[in-house]
Formats: C-alpha cells, sequence, structure tokens
C-alpha cells in the first residue's frame, strides 16, 4: 500500500510540473504573440508565479515580442532570444542577461538597464539610445552597429566588448571603463568623457569629433591596429592632456606629421 501511495503521488508531482510548464511556455508565446497589453500581463503573471525570477526562463524566445515599457527588473533570463524585440522604455535593471542572450536588432531605447548584466550578450545593431546605463556590464559583450546615442552611461562596465560601428552620439561616459576592448570604426561625436579607462584598448579607425579626451585614462597604453581619425575640435579641447606621442600614433599617417607637430605645438601655446 506504502508503495502504491508513494507511487501515486509521484504521478500527482508528474502531472503537476507539466501542467506548470505547459502554463509556462504558453505564456511565453503569448509575449512573443499577444501584442504588447496581452505581453505585459504574461509578464505580471509570471512574475507572479515567481517564475520570472527562478531561472526557469533560461534560453527562452521572445523574439519579435512587443515588450515596451515591461517591468523586468531583477529577471533571471540567461542566454534568452530578444532579437528584434521592442524593449522601448522596459525596466531590465539588476536583471541577469548573461551569457548567449541575443538582442540582435532590438529597441532598448529610454530602458532602464541599472546594474544589469549582460556580459557576453549579442547587441548587434540594437537601439540604446537614451537608455538608463548606470553601472551596467558589458563584458565582452558583442556591440557592433549598436547605437548609445544621448544614452546615460555611469560605471558601465564594457571591458573586452567588441565595438565594430558602434555609435556613441551625444553620450555621456562617466567612470566607463573600455580597458581592453576592441574598437574598429566606433564614432564618439560631441559625447562627454569623465574618467573614462581605455588602456590596452585596441583603436582601429576610431572617430573622436568634438570630444574632450582629457579625461580619458590609459590612452598611452591604448594599441593602434590601424590608423584613427582626431577632428581639430577634439585635438583643442584635449590639449591640456593628450600627448604627441598618443596622436602620432593614433593618426598613423591620416594626417601629415609635421603639420600635427605645427597644429599641436599651437594648440599648447593656449593651455
Amino acid at each position: 500500500m506504502a508503495g502504491q501511495r508513494g507511487r501515486r503521488s509521484e504521478i500527482r508531482r508528474m502531472t503537476q510540473t507539466q501542467l506548470m510548464d505547459t502554463d509556462k511556455n504558453q505564456l511565453v508565446e503569448q509575449i512573443r504573440t499577444g501584442g504588447n497589453s496581452a505581453a505585459l500581463e504574461a509578464v505580471k503573471t509570471l512574475r507572479e508565479r515567481g517564475w520570472l525570477m527562478d531561472g526557469s526562463l533560461k534560453g527562452m524566445n521572445f523574439s519579435g515580442a512587443d515588450l515596451s515599457t515591461a517591468d523586468l527588473n531583477h529577471a533571471r533570463l540567461e542566454n534568452v532570444d530578444f532579437s528584434g524585440a521592442s524593449l522601448f522604455s522596459a525596466d531590465l535593471s539588476f536583471a541577469n542577461l548573461r551569457g548567449e542572450s541575443n538582442f540582435h536588432q532590438a529597441d532598448l531605447r529610454s530602458a532602464s538597464l541599472e546594474d544589469t548584466l549582460m556580459d557576453g550578450a549579442l547587441l548587434t545593431e540594437a537601439k540604446l539610445s537614451s537608455a538608463q546605463m548606470i553601472g551596467t556590464r558589458l563584458q565582452a559583450a558583442v556591440l557592433s552597429d549598436a547605437d548609445f546615442s544621448g544614452a546615460l552611461m555611469i560605471g558601465a562596465d564594457l571591458r573586452g566588448a567588441f565595438l565594430n560601428r558602434t555609435t556613441f552620439g551625444g553620450t555621456l561616459l562617466r567612470s566607463v571603463d573600455f580597458r581592453e576592448a576592441r574598437l574598429s570604426g566606433t564614432v564618439f561625436m560631441q559625447s562627454e568623457f569623465e574618467s573614462v579607462f581605455m588602456s590596452r584598448a585596441e583603436f582601429a579607425n576610431v572617430i573622436f569629433a568634438r570630444v574632450n579626451l582629457s579625461n580619458c585614462v590609459g590612452l598611452n597604453e591604448v594599441v593602434h591596429v590601424r590608423g584613427s581619425h582626431i577632428d581639430l575640435p577634439t585635438l583643442y579641447l584635449s590639449r591640456k592632456r593628450l600627448s604627441l606621442e598618443f596622436l602620432k600614433d593614433a593618426t598613423m599617417g591620416n594626417v601629415d606629421e609635421a603639420m600635427l607637430e605645427a597644429i599641436f605645438e599651437i594648440f599648447q601655446r593656449e593651455v
């Protein structure tokens, strides 16, 4: 009798687990295909049942979902597919999105990414303009063709990240760590640099336009793979701290060396 009761109890547990998995998968599908209102309702249910934060949504497919304004703070969503999804103004603060999470062409404009873990994530062609990125971790993340224009980046960690043709236009970069990152065709335009760490980063065709590099740390330790482009306003604004050696290494023949030395000397007189 005891053995039969044990088997019946095990069957009930298995049935309950299967029902929960079915409910969970239905909610995931509702997020993917149900439109914004349905998606927000499904997220609310996932949170109420504890599934949003228990790690059981790892590897789920939310591609193309409309999660605009969704409350995903503290969510555990490692290796999740958000490719093509709208996360406009979503709250992803303190969420775990590490691993192979896919944000290819995702819309993260105005999203809250405070202390969000995105190490190793794929964010190619992602839109992150005006995102709030305080303490965001993007170590070894792939950020090719991503747009951070107007983003607030304070204490963000991009060590070892890949930034091919990544755009920082009007971005606030305060205590941001680019050490050992690979920057190729990266554009910094009218962005504000405050205690930005660049040592051992790789530069190739990086474009600096109307930015002040005086508060960059470790520029003389940058590895220059190919020549970069530093416009005259940047050179003037940064004249107090930039060394002639860095400028020669950075431009790598893009600017006549004699002309560069003459411009540098003129600007140094105004310090």
